[in-house]
């Protein structure tokens, strides 16, 4: 390829092209050509010392208002910091817009899960409502009968939560490896759907799922409990 230098005095320069790249980003992809910065210094006259700018990489990727109001301090009267946002803000705003519909997707993934996981224990435990009046005819205080029906109940729990963190950690990791889900990347900037791996989120979920098998259990037996010993036994 030719480039040409668009201030005076005018210059062009022959370039080889050794690799492409794609981030399905038109500004990018369309813009922005990675070359050797003393070629661009000797196209362009500066010196060894000159470049068109600088990128500065945070651990934070969101700063705060203190550490840039530090950062412009340090730069001199002739340069100016601009964020990535702003640079590519209507990337980032679909980004935003992603985010809010993920977001209210896995709200009501999360409500419907939830509610089928209260359902399956309350059903099982109205099941065993015959063997709470026995326990309570025995002499058995609510505390202990909360203790066996939580025991018995926590087999199950671990069973389906190993089968289902299987499942879905299988499927994950074979969408990460083989990329089953494809997408377009017009619409989504990427040619598969990608796969994060954050630990905290899936312990995160796993807690909250015993938490409310365990709320919803201790509920249901409260309510069983109420009910006299010998209604109980002739529960049908």
């Amino acid at each position: 390829v030719m480039v040409y230098r668009a201030q005076q005095p005018s210059g062009y320069a022959h370039l080889k092209i050794v690799g492409v790249y794609t981030t399905y980003i038109e500004d990018i992809d369309e813009k922005l050509a990675f070359c050797d910065l003393r070629f661009i210094q000797h196209l362009n006259g500066w010196t060894d010392a000159w470049v068109g700018g600088f990128d500065i990489f945070l651990h934070d990727t969101r700063p705060t208002k203190e550490l840039m109001a530090q950062m412009e301090d340090w730069l001199d009267y002739d340069l100016t910091l601009q964020r990535t946002t702003e640079t590519y803000a209507a990337l980032f705003d679909w980004v935003h817009i992603m985010h809010k519909d993920v977001v209210i997707f896995l709200t009501l993934l999360l409500l419907v899960a939830s509610s089928n996981i209260a359902a399956a224990v309350m059903i099982q435990t109205l099941e065993r409502t015959p063997l709470l009046g026995m326990l309570q005819a025995l002499g058995a205080t609510h505390a202990q009968i909360s203790r066996i029906m939580l025991g018995m109940h926590i087999h199950l729990l671990w069973k389906g939560m190993f089968w289902g963190n299987l499942t879905a950690l299988g499927l994950a990791l074979a969408q990460s490896r083989y990329q089953i889900i494809r997408l377009d990347p017009d619409y989504y900037y990427v040619t598969h759907l990608p796969i994060a791996w954050p630990l905290r989120t899936i312990v995160c979920i796993n807690v909250a799922m015993i938490m409310l098998v365990a709320c919803v259990l201790m509920l249901s037996i409260r309510l069983i409990l109420r009910i006299r010993p010998i209604q109980s036994i002739q529960w049908r």
